[in-house]
């Protein structure tokens, strides 16, 4: 299984050092907003993913193992023929498997029914450390359909968890990608579903696409994300180019987050090196500018207010916390909510 070339770089805001540490200093100006629901809302969005994340991880894990018996998910490359790539051979459609700890093998349990007919129902047990499954400790279990269309090579996921004996939904979705070309290239990729931990339950929305060329290093990439919940919503909206001759970046991100108190707008530009950019920007809530953001080429990010008065102390913590939040979230729901992007 092939990893999209075009997902190496994310999360870049991530990896520039927002949360770097700043001045101490006690005085400065106060914040015009209390950061902390805003905060509240996206850990209780990542708490709610994390329910399904084992049997996410698993599933990564257990395709691999499933490939030399026929059953892939890769990718699907249009040119010059298109050949669906989410492949279960016409004899393994319907079966059930379960993991044979003597053969250290995925196998067949033709006595299983409830499998999907146009897919495989694969066995979900916890784990010993990152590579064997416990066959004495059963999870549930994770279907697997093919659902190809659209021009994108696309794979239907249900986990259902079995809990006090009555299975359980966590979460069901579609991932799907496509992929031109080998020098100059393209690809296109999306995950939409929702994911339920008994307390909540989020829609999300995945989509990306990028095309570049190997020779040159040229890259241009965008993404959209958003997760919606009955509290509120996150979005991320993120454009990128890179010059591969001059070795440089021009990247906008725009994350988005609506919650009671209203709406957080995270704005941040990167350009010139790739490797260590000038960064820009500014945080609003309610409409108003709360912070401006600024760093030259592998400098200290400085906070500023609308009018220039420089953030230090307590408040220029709290602005760090909760911009590193605001972009590491969007990293861990590519991450953790679909791992089979990064195959």
């Amino acid at each position: 299984m092939k990893r999209l070339r075009s997902l190496r770089i994310l999360p870049l805001a991530a990896l520039v050092g927002l949360g770097a540490c700043g001045d101490s200093s006690p005085t400065g100006p106060d914040l015009s907003f209390d950061p902390t629901p805003v905060q509240d809302l996206m850990r209780a969005h990542v708490a709610t993913f994390q329910a399904s994340y084992g049997a996410n991880a698993f599933l990564a894990a257990a395709l691999q193992d499933l490939e030399p018996l026929g059953v892939t998910f890769e990718p699907m490359d249009p040119a010059p023929v298109v050949s669906p790539q989410v492949v279960f051979p016409p004899e393994l459609m319907g079966a059930t498997f379960v993991y044979d700890p003597a053969e250290e093998a995925w196998v067949v349990d033709d006595t299983a029914t409830g499998a999907p007919p146009e897919g495989i129902r694969v066995t979900w047990y916890a784990m010993d450390g990152a590579r064997f499954p416990i066959t004495s400790q059963v999870l549930g279990h994770i279907d697997l359909t093919d659902q190809d269309a659209d021009g994108l090579s696309r794979l239907g996921v249900k986990v259902v968890a079995t809990v006090s004996g009555a299975p359980v939904t966590l979460t069901e979705y579609t991932v799907g990608s496509v992929k031109t070309g080998d020098v100059e290239w393209t690809e296109r990729f999306e995950a939409v579903g929702w994911v339920d931990d008994g307390t909540r339950r989020l829609d999300f929305d995945i989509r990306g696409e990028g095309s570049g060329n190997e020779d040159t290093g040229d890259t241009t990439f965008s993404y959209d994300m958003l997760v919606e919940g009955p509290e509120g919503s996150y979005e991320l909206e993120l454009d990128r180019v890179v010059d591969g001759a001059t070795e440089t970046t021009d990247e906008t991100w725009l994350v988005t987050v609506q919650e009671s108190t209203g709406t957080t707008e995270l704005l941040l530009g990167f350009s010139g090196s790739t490797n260590a950019p000038d960064i820009a920007g500014t945080l609003r809530h309610a409409g108003q500018i709360v912070a401006r953001i600024a760093a030259a080429s592998g400098g200290t990010l400085e906070y500023t207010t609308a009018d220039g008065e420089r953030y230090s102390g307590t408040e220029r913590q709290q602005l760090e916390s909760l911009i590193a939040t605001m972009v590491s979230t969007a990293g861990y729901y590519l991450l953790n909510a679909v791992p089979l992007l990064y195959l």
